[in-house]
This record gives C-alpha cells, structure tokens and sequence, in this order.
C-alpha cells in the first residue's frame, strides 16, 4: 500500500510538471515598462482618470510622484498592458511639470513626464461644453485635430498647447476659426515656450468657434502627444532677475500675464544648482516654472548710469543680469582688469528660455574690438575665454541679440570668472532614473563625474533606499570619473522610494554637493531637477534561478595597454532556459566621444559578446518536454478510456436495471394470474357442482312426480319448474365460471411467458455487465501500465535533463579589448548578462555580475643607463652630440618592434629615434645640438617609446614618458 501511495504521489508530481513544462514560459517578475499615457496632466485638488499603457503593468500597481497624490484607485480590469487610475492630487501641490512613476510587484518603471494644474483633464473630444479645460491626444503623421465651442462676444480666451514642454516632439500650430470657417487667427511654435504655441484672443461674436491643431510640418514626429489647454490663467514663461546668490533672499519678477511688476521672495538654502521660481497666485496658474540660477558668487542687476557712463561689472568673479527693452538695444558693461587676467565672459539667455540669440563682444576703452562670440556649442549664448593682453586695465563687456530683437522679455545675464582660479567643482551623471532589483538579485549602476576643478575623491549616496536594499560601494575615487555601485535585493518586503543621489566632495573650504542627473531627460535644459529624481524599488523574486558572476580571476590580472583581457564569465541556466546568454560591459572608463559617439579604438570593448546554447542541454530538455509531452496524451487518453468504459458500464448497469425492474414486474403479474386463475377455476368447480345438486334434486322431483298423486303432482310440478329455473341459472353461473377460469388461465399462460422473457432478458443484461466490467478493467490495467511507462520515461528524462543542464557549458573566457591609449590606473568592470530566448527575441531573466577594480599595465617599460640628466658641450664648429641609452622591458607577452623617440626638443633640433627589434632590449639615441645653438638649460624633454602588442592594432601603447634635462655648455665650461 505504502510503495503503491509513494508511485502515486510521483505521479501526481510528474503530471504537474507535464502541464507546466510543455512550452517554456517567459513570464517572470519583470519591472513595470510605460510606453504611453493617455492623460499628460492631473487636476490639483480633483480626480482624473489616466489609463497607463505598456508591459509588465501588473501585479500590485501604484503611480509615484514627488508631490504628494492624496488618493489613487486602480479600477477592475486591470492587465499586463493596460492599468487605469482614478488619480487626485494634494491641494498643496504647486502647478508645474513632474515626474510620473508606475511601480509593481516587479519593479517600478520609467518616468514619463506629466503636467499638474486645477485645469480639469480630458481625452481630446471634437467639442469642449465648458472651459477652462486640459484636452489630451496625439497627433499622427499629416493629421489635423478639430473640437468646437461656444464663445460670447469680448470673452477674451488662451489656447495653449504643451508638447515639447512635457518631453514630446510634436511643433504644434494653432488655427482658430468662426462658424463660417473663416481663418480668425493662428500660432506658430515659439522659442519663448520652448517649441510649443499660444494664441490669446478676445472673441468679437456669440456663437460657436473651432480650433484646430497640427504638426508644423504635417508630419509629427513620436512622440507627438500634447495638452491642448483652453480658458484663462496666470502663466510665466521667464523670471528675472534668472538668478538669485544662495542663502540670500531673492526678489523675482514672473514674466508672463501675470500682474504687471509684483514680484515674489524667497530664499533658497539647499545645494541645487538651479530651482523653480514660485507661483505668485498658485491656485490660478499653470504651466512651466521658470527655471532660477542659484549663484553662488555676488549679482547685480542693470542700472541706469549716468549720461555717458557704463555701468561697472561687479567684482570677479560675479554677474550681472538685465534686459533689451528695445529692438536693436545694446547693453554695455566696464570691468577693472590687470593684464595676464584669464577670464571667462559667459552669456546665459537662450538657457534660461530667453526668445534671443546674443552676441558678446569685448573692447577695449577706445572701442576697439578684442573679442567676440554668437553661439556657443549646444546653444544660442555666448562665451569667451580671455586673457588680458598687456597695457589693458578695462575692458567693455557688449551684449546685443543677433537678431536685432528687444523687449521685456530679452533678458540676459553676464557671468564672469576667472580662469586660473575655477572653484572646485564637478557635475554627476546617471545613465537611467530607475532601478528595479528583484529580491535575491542586484543590479549594477554606473555613476559619472565631470570634474571642474576638484580631483578629490566624491563619495556618492542615496537620499533614501528601500529598507530591503543595500549598496555596495559609493566613492568615486580620486583621479577618475566614474564608479560602478552595486544594488543589493537583500531583503524580502517588496517597495519602492522616489530619491535622489548626491555626491559630496570634500575641500577645505567645505563640502560640495551635487546631484547626480540623467542628461537624457526629455526636459533636464528646461527643468533640469527632473533628471535628478530617482525611483528604486525592490521587486519579487524572478522565479527563474539565473545567475551571472565572475569565474576565477587571477590576482596579478591586469588590463594590458593595446592588448586583451580575459574575462572568466560562468553562469547558472536552469533546466528549461537553456537559450544563449547576452553579454554587455559595464564599465566605469568615460569612453571619449568622437562626432558624439563613443569611439570604440579609446574605449574598452568587448570582443565576443555571447555565451552559447549547450546543444546537449538543449536536447535533453527537448527530450524531457517530448516525455512530458507524452505523459500528458497517455494521461489524456487514460481518461478518455475510463471515461468509455464508465459509460459503457453505466449503460449495462442501466440495462440490468431495467430488466430486473420488468422482471420484478412480470413475475408479480403472474403470481396475480395464478392466484386469479385458481379463483376462477374454484369458481368454475363450484359453479358445477351446485349444477349437479340442482339437476340431482330435478331428478328427485321427477321421479317423484311419477308416483304420486294429483295434488302432490301439482305441487312436485311447481317445484320441479323451481328446480329447472335454477338448473337454467346453475348452468348459465358454470357457463361464466368456466369462462372466467379460461380467460385467467390464459392470462397467466401469458403472465408465465413474460416472466420467462423476463427472466432470460435479465441473464443477458447481467451478462453483459459483467462482461463490459470485465472490458473497462482490462483496459483501464493497460492505460495504467501506459501511464507508468510515459511516468518513468518522464522521470528519466527529467533527471538526464538535470544532468545536462548542469554538465552545460555555462561558463567562458571572453575578450576585452583594451585601447592602447587608456589613462593609468584602475576601472570597475562588471558584467551584465541577459538570458535569451531560444530564437534570442525575448530576454528570459538578467543577473549583474559583482564589480572588480583591475588596474592598467603598460606593456613598454623603459629606462635610461644613467641619470635623467645629462651634460654636453657646444663646440662652436661642432656643434654638440649627446647620447642617451637605455633598456627596454616587454611585459606581458608584447613580441613586437619598439620604437624610441623624443618629444619637447627645442625648435630645429632633429628628433632622433631608434627602432627596438624584437629580440633586442637595449637603445640608444643621439641628440645633436648645431654649433650655433645657445648653451642652455633644455628643459620638458621626455623620452619615451611606442609600440603595438598586435600589428593590426589601430593605435600604438606609448611607454611612461622618462623626463630628460639636457644641460649644454660652452668650451672652458665643462
């Protein structure tokens, strides 16, 4: 019984595993992807619905922000591809663009970017009943968007349209037009609003209007969403002053529709580098923010000065911010300087969403032109670098618009500072703005550092992690410029945390601060503390035991100038996911940029980027999915056959039941016809004998008759008449009765006959039965046995697929190429590996490897005879020769020619060089002075050699340079 229970609960085992096993599935865990919303924007203090489209949307989803979201309701239907919320925002959240999180149980996605205002929000419709109202679509391709409404004479009306402002790339154009469809007005994208449009009109008749929406070139580029808004509010589309010195309080002026000259205050105390401006009327406003400089240097605003005077530029370094107030307006400015002053004159306009293209010029203080500069890269400002040439104490700082332009818009703001003396600075930069790490997993990140002048170590930290989640290191090491951290799934509670990561560098004069910020936020120029905000979560476990790390690295392992280095990558596929396995470099080398893209002969790269399939595991799991495969049929079939032989018997049992019913039935008709026909034949006896007495006593009488006399005749006469009338009903009773008695035999000769029928009918129904029992039980024996021989292949299978899975070659050497010309020191490598897909269309699972730090070795090692200093002597008809000779050391397998040379000889002198076969070692190279050269002190000579560990190599290693200093001197000197 044990051993029997013990094969039936493999069975039920193996059977699960049949259902399962038949196809691979892919469905993981996976962090939450948006592909679009339907909704760009979401009413302050009321509820909008926004539907959410992308993958991996579910389980457990929940929109995230940094401005509180007071309530969200996930509404039924909810799938993989499609979420909808009921969203409504806290009434304290400023109007103004934010980010927009959607986090699962796998994760949390990317953020797309949304705008918040007390405007309701609507899907796009072809008639708007009330305004103000934010309608939301897409424009596709050549396509023009309609929707009509009902104005009133002098009702004075924006119609605005928000698309580049919230990460799009649709040119929006605007057409208003009347019932007649006569053309009213219209707007085109405007710098001012960043490529979006506004048209503002005072309507001059009731009746009903039309609004019409396009692509400047009727053909939108994706993403093409947009927030058409329509109604009236306060807007402000640039501040000034647009800077403000940190921790002082500040007076802005919103430059929009909002009241005419009010100004806000406030001060800001933190580290960002740039803010938003607050609203004047926040509850009546919409739109972008303007975006404020925070200095941290002294500004100053434009004066009038006096007739004939310019106003002097503060001291250095420090700004100065004003306006154009008239087309073709120049502004000019004097600063005190001392010749050999290297200064940097920086224009900011364009960057602060000023409608201007400057132009900056420097003159002297006779007019006379130094410098001058229209654009710079990336943008419509200007800059000049400059160094104050002799006899110049004052310089004239001029500032115009290319374009002739003016107004109260055409603000600008002039930053000078020196360049000798940059304060220690940096920049961070992250290369995504969401991490999910699954509960057991980590996920490596790389941190970026622009150094502006500090070159101290910059230690990097999360403002806030989810409590499951640890990180391993943080600190950008001194000299370098980036690290790799490592985030740990350490723990189990699933949740996720909006944050930002800061990097303290640390000097004398205290600490800087920076966020670290993704530079591919589609509004990091306008909004630039969008790209600093971060979303980590910790996610479920995958459900697929995948696992990527390092194999055995030995210890002296080095990153081999214009060499390769071999990787030891291995791996854990488990049985089922047994596709190719992707390899991506994570690195933390800044690779140099060559027309904007990486150059791959500077940067480390891999050669090889894929781990195969093991064929055999493949084959054993195909092999293990045909067992299960025909486990599930056998199994199919099993109750198919069992299903037969119950209805078949079932039927049997039906049929012997109605056959022992009609049995029971006939065999009680029949005892009821023999009982009825021995009544009727008692009858019919009885009948017969009451004849006999009746004709026995007519006899009596008529013998009597015959001897007796007259009167006695008379009476015998009458009572034989008597004796006859009852003999005549005697007989007419036996005719009945013997009627009765034959019609009741005959009915119970019939009655006998349904019973034998009966009877026999109920023999074959049991037959039958017995016969079809007989049948299903044979065939459910075979079926079992079936069921045991597809049970054991399958196990079979299983464990030979377990074996090959974990015999699979699921480990190798891949290649890194490492560029000849690689700064000294040490890099982070780490490794991401992707589990694909048999036909490599869908990433399975994805592990990151842990982070080494390997340091550089050059491969040329070179060294003099004799000291670093030499000595000759000029001959005044000779001149001089001096001879420097040294030894050269090939590392790490380098078997090629080596050449050596100079560099920072003096200007004419012939620069020798001496070509290093392989099987030599040792150099020597003559340096010849001619007779007329000055005895001298050379200096900033260095000596150094180049070669290429591979002669198809793109660039050659260059050794350490060895610095030389070559003292000449005259004859008598010596």
């Amino acid at each position: 019984m044990t051993a029997r229970l013990t094969r039936w609960k493999t069975i039920r085992s193996l059977l699960a595993l049949s259902a399962m096993i038949a196809i691979v599935t892919t469905a993981r865990a996976a962090a939450p992807r948006v592909s679009s919303v339907n909704i760009r924007g979401l009413q302050i203090g009321g509820t909008t619905t926004i539907a959410v489209s992308g993958t991996d949307l579910v389980p457990n989803p929940r929109l995230s922000m940094f401005v509180p979201i007071a309530r969200q309701t996930l509404r039924p239907n909810a799938t993989a591809t499609r979420v909808e919320f009921d969203v409504t925002l806290d009434r304290q959240v400023e109007p103004g663009i934010y980010n927009l999180w959607l986090s699962s149980a796998g994760g949390i996605s990317q953020p797309v970017v949304v705008a918040a205002d007390h405007l309701p929000q609507q899907p796009f419709a072809a008639e708007v009943t009330a305004f103000p109202v934010a309608l939301h679509g897409e424009v596709f391709a050549s396509s023009k968007l309609r929707t009509s409404f009902h104005g009133k004479a002098g009702q004075t009306i924006v119609f605005e349209v928000e698309a580049q402002r919230l990460g799009g790339k649709l040119r929006p154009v605007l057409h208003l037009y009347d019932r007649n469809n006569k053309h009213l007005a219209w707007s085109m994208p405007e710098p001012g609003l960043r490529g979006d449009t506004r048209l503002e009109t005072t309507l001059s008749a009731d009746g009903t209007y039309t609004l019409e929406l396009h692509d400047l070139q009727y053909a939108a580029p994706a993403p093409n969403h947009f927030r058409l808004k329509i109604g009236s509010w306060q807007y402000a589309d640039l501040v000034f002053p647009p800077a403000v010195r940190r921790n002082k309080e500040g007076a802005l002026q919103l430059l929009g529709n909002v009241p005419d000259r009010k100004q806000v205050t406030f001060i800001h105390t933190g580290n960002r580098l740039a803010i938003a401006a607050p609203w004047l009327d926040a509850a009546a406003s919409s739109g972008l923010r303007p975006t404020v400089i925070v200095s941290d240097f002294p500004e100053s605003l434009e004066v009038a000065p006096p007739d004939g005077e310019l106003q002097a530029l503060p001291s250095v370094p420090g700004a100065i911010s004003g306006r154009l107030t008239a087309p073709g307006e120049q502004d000019g400015f004097r600063l005190t300087v001392e010749p050999g002053d290297k200064l940097r004159f920086e224009v900011f306009a364009d960057r602060v969403g000023a409608p201007m293209d400057s132009v900056l010029e420097l003159q002297n203080e006779q007019g006379a032109r130094l410098a001058i500069n229209d654009d710079t890269a990336g943008s419509a400002d200007s800059l000049i670098d400059y160094t104050v040439p002799a006899n110049v104490t004052t310089l004239i700082a001029n500032v115009r618009d290319a374009n002739g332009g003016g107004g109260d818009r055409c603000i600008y703001r002039i930053a000078v500072t020196p360049l000798e003396r940059t304060p220690d600075d940096f920049q961070l930069s992250l290369e995504e703005q969401h991490h999910s790490i699954a509960a057991g997993d980590r996920k490596v990140a790389r941190v970026a550092a622009v150094r502006n002048g500090y070159g101290g170590p910059i230690r990097i930290a999360f403002d806030d992690l989810p409590a499951g989640v640890q990180v391993q290191g943080g600190v950008i090491p001194s000299g370098t410029n980036a690290t790799l951290l490592t985030l740990h799934g350490a723990g189990n509670d699933i949740a996720h945390v909006l944050t930002t990561v800061r990097g303290i560098g640390t000097t004398d004069s205290g600490p800087i601060i920076r966020y670290a910020s993704d530079a591919n936020h589609p509004l990091n120029r306008m909004q630039p503390w969008l790209g600093s905000e971060v979303a980590v979560a910790l996610g479920q476990p995958t459900g697929i035991d995948f696992v990527a790390d390092w194999g055995r690295l030995a210890s002296d392992s080095r990153l081999v100038l214009g060499g390769t280095f071999s990787a030891p990558i291995q791996c854990r596929r488990p049985v089922g996911f047994d596709g190719p396995v992707r390899l991506t470099l994570l690195s933390s080398q800044i690779a140099p940029l060559t027309r904007g893209r990486p150059d791959p002969n500077h940067t480390i790269r891999i050669e090889t980027s894929e781990l195969a399939a093991d064929a055999n595991a493949q084959k054993m799991y195909d092999v293990q999915t045909s067992a299960a495969k025909v486990l599930a049929e056998a199994q199919k079939h099993q109750t198919a056959v069992a299903q037969a032989g119950a209805k078949t018997r079932a039927g049997a049992s039906e049929k012997v039941r109605t056959a022992q019913s009609l049995f029971t039935a006939t065999t009680q008709a029949a005892t009821v016809a023999s009982s009825q026909s021995k009544e009727a034949e008692d009858a019919n006896v009885n009948a017969a004998d009451v004849v006999a007495s009746v004709v026995a006593q007519l006899r009596t009488r008529l013998a009597e008759t015959e001897t007796s006399s007259g009167d006695t005749i008379v009476a015998l006469a009458k009572a034989t008449a008597e004796a006859a009338a009852g003999l005549q009903n005697a007989a007419e009773k036996k005719t009945d009765a013997h009627k009765a008695a034959v019609e009741a035999a005959t009915k119970l000769r019939r009655a006998t006959d349904a019973m034998t029928a009966a009877g026999k009918a109920l023999e074959r129904a049991q037959a039958d039965l017995k016969a079809a029992t007989n049948v299903a039980t044979s065939a459910d024996a075979a079926e079992a046995a079936k069921i045991n021989a597809a049970t054991d292949k399958l196990q079979a299978a299983k464990t030979a697929a377990e074996t090959a899975a974990r015999l699979a070659k699921n480990d190798g050497q891949f290649k890194l190429l490492v560029p000849a010309d690689l700064a000294r020191g040490g890099y982070e490598i780490a490794w991401r590996a992707e589990l694909l897909s048999r036909d490599k269309k869908t990433v399975v699972a994805t592990s990151d490897t842990g982070v080494r730090r390997i340091s550089t070795l050059n491969p040329i090692l070179l060294s003099l005879n004799g000291p670093q200093r030499v000595e000759g002597v000029i001959d005044p008809k000779t001149g001089a020769t001096v001879t420097l000779s040294g030894r050269l050391e090939r590392l790490a397998g380098m078997d090629q020619d080596i050449t050596v040379t100079l560099a920072g000889l003096p200007m004419g002198i012939a620069v020798p060089s001496a070509v290093v076969n392989t099987d030599q070692t040792d150099f020597e190279l003559q340096i010849k002075f001619p007779a007329n050269f000055t005895p001298a002190e050379v200096q900033g000579v260095k000596l150094f050699a180049t070669g290429k560990m591979n002669p198809k190599a793109p660039l050659p290693v260059r050794s350490e340079d060895v610095a030389v200093e070559i003292n000449l001197k005259p004859v008598g000197k010596e």
